[in-house]
């Protein structure tokens, strides 16, 4: 599994809109400032986020983006899956994969299955506010 650049910033998007103020829309142009991705990049990110309800848009003098719930209610997971598509280690594990003839016989199977639980889990297990705030599971500090 390899996250894309689109996945890495809607994670940053996401960690910036959960430590702004609640409630206060966070202008476009201040958000490309302060991570460095172009405006029109952002919109192509902020897209896929709103249509699932992750993000509300306003436009105007004081318009910009803003989650529609709480930091803890998102999780990293939800956020990647949303935007990667999936999060399977192989071709093989993605939900829209063709059946595998070699399924039945594969002994690597069993594997790739507890990777992708052990990724899905982790992400699961980490939220925007987990994020925002610092904190992390032990593993994922270095």
């Amino acid at each position: 599994m390899v996250v894309s650049s689109k996945g890495r910033y809607a994670l940053r998007v996401m960690v910036e809109l959960a430590a702004a103020p609640a409630g206060e829309y966070q202008p476009l142009a201040r958000i490309s400032e302060r991570q460095g991705i172009s405006e029109k990049y952002l919109e192509a990110i902020f897209s896929p986020l709103a249509k699932a309800g992750f993000v509300e848009g306003q436009r105007g003098k004081n318009g910009g983006y803003r989650l529609t719930k709480a930091p803890q209610d998102y999780t990293v997971g939800s956020i990647l899956r949303l935007t990667e598509k999936t999060l399977a280690p192989v071709a093989c594990m993605a939900p829209d994969a063709p059946a595998c003839g070699r399924a039945g016989q594969c002994s690597t199977r069993a594997m790739w299955h507890g990777l992708d639980r052990l990724i899905n889990d982790y992400f699961d297990g980490i939220t925007l506010a987990d994020l925002a705030e610092g904190r992390l599971p032990p593993a994922a500090k270095g």
